[in-house]
């Protein structure tokens, strides 16, 4: 029992991460108070997990691509005198 008390604690702190990840906090916020509310009601965290596993947008569409910059290449130096 003590293991899938780790999983499930896992799972839900994965889960807060992927969704503080999307423009919108609404997933996150029902996750972290029903995470909160599923240590004294157990049946309450279970429907919350299920309802974000089932309904939550995928956190992968909205993060952003990390664009590698280059640097300008120079132009041919100047002659000196």
């Amino acid at each position: 029992m003590l293991v899938g008390r780790v999983v499930e604690l896992a799972a839900w702190i994965g889960a807060l991460f992927n969704s503080y990840m999307l423009p919108g906090k609404t997933w996150f916020l029902v996750l972290l108070l029903g995470g909160v509310l599923g240590i004294v009601l157990a049946p309450v965290g279970v429907a919350v997990m299920l309802a974000y596993v089932v309904a939550a947008p995928d956190g992968v569409l909205y993060r952003q691509m990390q664009v590698p910059t280059t640097m300008p290449q120079p132009g041919p130096l100047a002659p000196t005198t």
